[in-house]
């Protein structure tokens, strides 16, 4: 009968700050097995900035948890501590933890664990309607790593048509700053719509005014807009695109409809189009060489785009294949040209499989964002582009924030 169970603490510190000095108070100490243990491995030990270590934690075969505190002190003289159980390292979590201390409200501690793992990762904490404040004006928008929303304002039309359950606005505040905005021209106005299903909301009341609202309320931010013309015109005089130039007019100098991809300082306040109709001028960045359910590339000499938008999932069983379509450009993203522009949609749907399931997971298959939860594990300030989800907010509401998180701040 063995006596001990090998599990591992990875502990990163995923902030530009070198954590001077961890240690460890609080062990349970009989809970763990021989002298790998975290007051052992973790005390008085320095970690530089986007930097992990790992340590072996022996548990005790017969004990059913293991308690410690780990305290960090960062170079600025921040001090933040988390009470956590090594026996999670046994079962499957993905979620946000609590951190105490006067300076916990500055950082945010998120734990991937599960096959004799325990990973914590410590991150600068970002308030979510303010996070691009913080990151250089000279870095163009294909460099961020930016959580976006498919089909961002489809709250209704049942399980098939809905996408989100958030707001537009609620979205925007949760630091959601790509959305997908699918238009149907009808009497001279865009109506929201997914496929045939209305969604109850006009474009400029319900899009336009939020966004430009938002902007006004937080300057040094930037919202890409994404403008696809959807499902069938009806009872108009005038081309999509008269349409909407109509929508423009009197705030022009809210929209960037430049060709090539912009810095964030060129784009601060404003909103970037990114187009998917058709125009017979020069407007916003053309993205209407689209392509249906594929892994594909949009080139010209002012952007070039990576996009992998495979959304059809037959069945539950499909989902792992969605998934490796989004690593795949993920990886190629972290490697790719800083210049282009990676654009992964995690959306998908069927008949046997509603978006909400390929998002959430069932029948104990793990749904997409639980999938991109794990993969930012591995993520300090590597690119990984636009990510692009359905319901980001479930089942880890804290899915966006660790988007935000793996991008790379000044202090």
């Amino acid at each position: 009968m063995m006596a001990s169970i090998r599990t591992d603490l990875k502990l990163t510190n995923n902030t530009p700050l070198q954590m001077v000095r961890i240690w460890v108070t609080d062990t349970d100490n009989y809970d763990w097995d021989g002298g790998s243990r975290p007051d052992h491995n973790f005390q008085n030990v320095s970690l530089t900035a986007y930097n992990s270590r790992e340590e072996r934690e022996e548990l005790n075969y017969w004990a059913s948890s293991a308690w410690y505190t780990l305290h960090m002190q960062f170079q600025n003289g921040d001090t933040i501590s988390y009470r956590n159980d090594q026996y999670d390292a046994r079962h499957d979590h993905k979620r946000k933890i609590t951190l105490h201390g006067e300076n916990a409200g500055k950082y945010i501690a998120t734990q991937v664990s599960g096959d004799n793992w325990n990973k914590i990762t410590i991150s600068l904490r970002m308030p979510t309607s303010d996070w691009m404040d913080k990151i250089a004006g000279n870095s163009k928008l294909s460099e961020l790593n930016l959580p976006g929303t498919h089909d961002t304002c489809a709250l209704y039309g049942g399980d098939l048509a809905i996408c989100q359950t958030q707001t537009l606005q609620e979205q925007l505040e949760s630091g959601i700053r790509f959305i997908d905005i699918r238009c149907r021209h009808i009497e001279n106005r865009f109506a929201i719509h997914h496929g045939i299903m209305f969604q109850h909301l006009m474009f400029g009341g319900g899009v336009r005014d939020v966004c430009l609202k938002f902007l006004e309320d937080h300057p040094r931010e930037t919202i890409i807009m994404s403008v696809k013309h959807e499902y069938d015109d009806a009872d108009d005089t005038r081309s999509f695109e008269d349409t909407f130039r109509w929508y423009l007019e009197g705030n022009e100098s809210m929209w960037y409809l430049g060709e090539t991809i912009p810095t964030l300082d060129e784009v601060r306040g404003k909103i970037v189009l990114l187009r998917r109709f058709k125009s017979n001028l020069s407007l916003g960045i053309d993205a209407t060489a689209w392509k249906d359910d594929a892994t594909f590339s949009i080139e010209s000499s002012y952007a070039v785009l990576r996009i992998q938008d495979e959304y059809k999932v037959p069945t539950v069983f499909n989902i792992g294949n969605k998934w490796d379509h989004v690593k795949s450009l993920l990886d190629r993203a972290v490697d790719g040209a800083q210049t282009d522009w990676y654009l992964n949609f995690t959306s998908g749907t069927s008949a046997g499989a509603y978006p909400y399931t390929v998002a959430e997971g069932s029948l104990g298959i793990e749904g997409l964002n639980s999938h991109m939860y794990s993969y930012l594990d591995h993520i300090t300030t590597k690119r990984l582009g636009t990510i692009i989800m359905d319901f980001p907010n479930k089942p880890i509401p804290s899915l966006v924030e660790r988007i935000i998180a793996t991008n790379k701040f000044s202090v």
